[in-house]
């Protein structure tokens, strides 16, 4: 669903593996993860889609931490209540708020709600888990041992602030850095609400 762009516009000149998120929408639901899917593949080139290195502040970091890596979640009851917030809303209408800031302000509503109904479909506790562990991860250590040719990208409307994605282009040789001005309609699902804009550095960096 979130990268159907990316399988039509960009599958004429590359191989475009979409990782479905599963237990979203029709797909089965299970316990694990996405590793078993790859077998021993490695990426010759990595694109990083406007995600900062930690969602959430560690208990004992300090305020320039938590600024340097814009840290959407400051502390542990944020990402509390953020926890019980997803496993609460069972409904279309109760998901939307959350999911309306992961698009830009003219993203139509009727969009943000089908969205919605994609992710109501996996139950509350798996998407709740899911999250929670996507919030508590940190990545900041294993971002600066990538080797790889690599694209960081982000927008100035997405939730994340761009100053993240830039800390993450600097740690990583060579790397380059695509960032979305304001009013262009990017945010952070830059992917599906604005493929032509998001393919087009993505097409450039592959080729």
């Amino acid at each position: 669903m979130w990268n159907q762009h990316q399988l039509h516009g960009l599958s004429h000149n590359w191989r475009v593996i979409s990782l479905n998120i599963r237990g979203h929408g029709e797909l089965s639901i299970l316990d694990n993860g996405y590793y078993d899917l790859f077998d021993g593949y490695y990426p010759g080139r990595m694109v990083f889609t406007d995600q900062p290195p930690p969602v959430s502040a560690k208990l004992d970091w300090l305020v320039e931490h938590i600024v340097t890596h814009d840290c959407l979640l400051s502390d542990l009851p944020v990402l509390t209540k953020f926890y019980l917030d997803a496993l609460g809303a069972e409904t279309d209408e109760a998901w939307a708020p959350l999911v309306a800031r992961l698009f830009s302000p003219k993203n139509p509503p009727d969009e943000q709600l089908h969205f919605a109904s994609e992710i109501v479909e996996l139950p509350r506790r798996h998407a709740a888990d899911s999250f929670y562990n996507h919030c508590s991860l940190d990545w900041c250590d294993v971002i600066k041992m990538i080797r790889l040719p690599t694209l960081v990208v982000g927008a100035e409307e997405s939730i994340f602030a761009s100053k993240s994605k830039v800390w993450t282009a600097d740690q990583i040789p060579d790397a380059e850095v695509e960032i979305f001005p304001a009013d262009e309609r990017v945010a952070h699902l830059m992917c599906y609400e604005n493929p032509t804009k998001f393919n087009a550095p993505v097409s450039a960096f592959l080729s």
